[in-house]
């Protein structure tokens, strides 16, 4: 998909403070002499599931799915968009603090991305290398991501909020060229994160930064975009409803972002969502603007039919495709997966013995779970059997939603007598529990059950 030239000039964002600010001004956009039609495909919240694991049915079926579009109506018809945490949820791609999965984007050709809360937790330092990658020139046949969020910015001296992005490399939006020669159209395409990051990553994460209020953001840049733009999308992962996660304040979620866009005379012709892994029956219709989500883990790609008419008026018909467990896989991202997960140190490393349990461990995050036992009994045998007196609890809490998996073996239906590791919920929860002899645990599926690094604090409470 091309972009406007003014890419190359945003690799100089970081010595010219104006074109940080306000990317350059682009010529205004046109309406078409002809209806213009392309697609949109999009996902969110893919988490690195590269592989195919449960109901997640990996980064290659996903790659196939954009595949097929992409031959039907042709390359140049489609942009491909992710509304953020990309990385962070998979034992393949946390290991390598998530290089592999930057490497299929950049493989399956995403055009742009924003970010989730998620893409912090590894720190600004690994963040900006994986921005870098992102970016990088094309090498091969992959294809440059484009980092885009306009509401991260930095912190002055004094802790006040700048307008200045977060890292140099990325920009608050980007305009990419669509359609077939010379019957083409410009896409304005601006990204905002979770304003709730700073609240649910550990602080240095995020410090220094500021996460600003997204429709205040989305306006500052707004007339610009449009008068280079002849439509208008949004990424954002702020969720597709109001909520959040109960730290004294109510996040908005999508449709009020439209509506307040829409109040504010200014509306986007689509907003594509993230962060509340919403499986939708339908879009959103928010006076102008149509709203969307792709559930989560790669089980879906939405499709936005997107028409440009001669006048200028935007239509939007908008669909969901499955993906399925056992569809086709693309072959170019199947080598680039297999790559990384056949990797001799990395097998090592995973299939390292840790130990056994004899019954099924499901998570349940509303009550008791035998997975949630499992892991506390761990922790708390730990801390009380090692010399350090200073060490010894009598209880021990953990946060349910830091457990990732569940764990059960069940029959494998090709072999009888034998079992197949398993972290999907429905297999532990509706099928199981199995009878079965005592299952190895590795470090592998520890890695999945929790692969968020979190640590073990003591203390006293009265």
């Amino acid at each position: 998909m091309r972009r406007s030239p003014s890419l190359v000039f945003a690799c100089l964002a970081a010595l010219i403070v104006t074109m940080i600010a306000a990317p350059v001004p682009r010529a205004a956009a046109v309406a078409p002499p002809v209806p213009v039609s392309f697609s949109i495909l999009h996902t969110n919240d893919f988490h690195g599931n590269l592989q195919l694991s449960g109901s997640n049915p990996g980064a290659a079926r996903v790659a196939q799915k954009v595949a097929d579009v992409r031959t039907a109506i042709g390359a140049e018809n489609v942009l491909l968009l992710d509304g953020g945490d990309m990385m962070q949820g998979s034992l393949l791609s946390n290991l390598q603090k998530g290089l592999p999965t930057i490497d299929y984007y950049r493989t399956l050709g995403y055009d742009a991305a924003t970010f989730g809360n998620h893409e912090f937790d590894w720190g600004q330092t690994v963040l900006g290398d994986r921005i870098l990658q992102a970016e990088a020139p094309a090498a091969g046949d992959e294809t440059p991501v484009q980092m885009i969020a306009a509401n991260i910015t930095k912190k002055d001296a004094g802790g006040a909020c700048t307008w200045e992005p977060f890292n140099a490399s990325v920009t608050p939006y980007e305009v990419f060229t669509v359609g077939t020669a010379p019957n083409t159209v410009s896409v304005g395409v601006i990204g905002v994160g979770s304003v709730e990051t700073p609240y649910i990553t550990i602080a240095e994460a995020t410090a220094g930064l500021c996460f600003r209020d997204p429709a205040e953001s989305i306006l500052r840049y707004y007339d610009a975009m449009k008068a280079a733009s002849d439509v208008i999308v949004v990424l954002s992962h702020n969720g597709f409803t109001d909520g959040g996660y109960g730290y004294g304040f109510t996040v908005y979620g999508d449709q009020t972002l439209a509506q307040k866009l829409n109040d504010a005379g200014k509306p986007a012709n689509l907003i594509v969502g993230g962060h509340s892994h919403t499986n939708i029956a339908a879009p959103a219709v928010v006076g102008n603007t149509t709203v969307v989500q792709a559930y989560y883990a790669g089980r879906q790609v939405g499709r936005a039919d997107v028409t440009v008419s001669t006048t200028g008026a935007v239509s939007i018909a908008w669909s969901k495709i499955v993906v399925g467990t056992s569809d086709p896989e693309y072959p170019p991202v199947k080598a680039v997966v297999e790559s990384y997960a056949t990797e001799p140190a990395y097998l090592a490393l995973i299939n390292q013995p840790v130990g056994y349990a004899q019954v099924d461990l499901g998570r349940n995050y509303n009550g008791d779970g035998m997975m949630g036992a499992f892991v506390n009994d761990a922790v708390y045998g730990a801390l009380n059997s090692d010399a350090v007196a200073t060490n010894d609890v009598d209880m021990v809490l953990n946060n349910a939603g830091g457990i990732r998996t569940d764990w059960c073996d069940k029959p494998d239906p090709g072999n009888p007598g034998s079992y197949l590791w398993s972290s999907d919920a429905v297999d532990c929860a509706t099928e199981g529990p199995w009878a079965h002899d005592p299952m190895l645990l590795t470090y592998g599926h520890m890695f999945q059950i929790l692969p968020f690094g979190n640590a073990t604090a003591v203390g006293t409470m009265t």
